[in-house]
Order: C-alpha cells, then structure tokens, then sequence
C-alpha cells in the first residue's frame, strides 16, 4: 500500500484496486472501510481506507455459502421424500376399493391407463403435482367424478407415487406439495 501524492488526505489504497492516477474522493467511501490512524507528525487522525487481500476471499466465501444454502432448500424438501409411508399404506387399501377395478391392483391398467412405469411416467413426469391432482379429482372415478374426499385422493396419489419409485418421508402428502414437480431425485 502506498499514499497517493498529490492527495492532502493522505488516503491509503493498493495498486491492485486502482492505478495511482485514479482519485477516490474518501467522503464517498462508507465508515466500515475507513480506519483512523495518525499520518502527520502533528498526530492528527485522517480515514485510511483499508484493502485487505483477505477480504476479498472472505467476501466471495460467504457469497458461495449463502447461494449453497439457498439453492439446497429446494432439494432438501425434496430429499424428505413426497408423502408418509402410512399415507400410502392407507392409499394402497383406498386404491384397491375405489381405483383396482379399472386400473388393475397392480396398476398395469385394464379398462384404465397403466399408473405405473414408463407410461405413467412420460404423461405425469416433470409436471406439477397439482396437475395429477387436478385429473383424478375431476375425472376419477369413472363412474362417479369428483366423489372421492381430497385426503382419501392424496392417499392414492401417495400410493400411485410410491409405486413409481417416489419415496417416503416425514411429511404427508397434500396441497402444500403441489407445486412440485413430479421428477424422481
């Protein structure tokens, strides 16, 4: 570090941040990059700015992190699986009473589409949650649309999932996952 000449405040700045014909006024710079220290044999005090090499580190370390912490949010909801495995328990016997007759106990399909493997798959996959929902809630079942309650039609949905390879976590499946896309992690 070396002082500027020419400059009667005698402010401090490194070669790396700016050549030494460049003027930074210091009453643009703000208070946490000042320091005050004696420069005059008059011991009077003047603001120093200070460059740390480590600042910079420090500034792009604490960046990094804070992106990582944002952007692992998402995955981290998404790593606590998709619903209960007691709500697709308790899906699998509502599908088998409500759902099995056309679409097979399996899911492979009869008089109904398959709800498991790649078909399932390359019709719901990457889509939002909600929009499964929206179908079976609307259309299912056949005979009777819409009659089903919107928790016993989140059971199914669990077990339809499950059965995709979804996995289980802490939280039942519902409204507040519907935004999620239907993308296997």
């Amino acid at each position: 570090m070396r002082r500027r000449p020419g400059n009667s405040r005698g402010t401090a700045i490194s070669d790396e941040i700016a050549p030494a014909n460049l003027e930074i006024p210091t009453q643009q710079l703000g208070t946490s990059l000042l320091s005050y220290e004696p420069c005059d044999s008059a011991g009077e005090e003047e603001p120093m700015m200070i460059i740390c090499p480590g600042t910079r580190f420090i500034k792009f370390t604490a960046s990094a992190a804070l992106t990582c912490l944002v952007a692992s949010m998402e995955p981290a909801a998404a790593a606590d699986g998709w619903f209960t495995q007691a709500q697709a328990t308790r899906g699998h016997q509502l599908f088998n009473n409500l759902c099995a007759q056309c679409h097979r106990p399996d899911l492979t399909g009869a008089a109904g589409p398959a709800l498991v493997g790649q078909s399932f798959l390359a019709t719901w996959g990457n889509k939002p949650l909600s929009d499964l929902y929206t179908f079976e809630h609307t259309k299912m079942p056949a005979v009777n649309p819409g009659s089903v309650p919107p928790d016993q039609l989140w059971a199914i949905t669990a077990y339809i999932l499950q059965k995709n390879g979804f996995t289980a976590g802490s939280l039942d499946l519902g409204d507040a996952a519907s935004s999620r896309l239907l993308a296997q992690q």
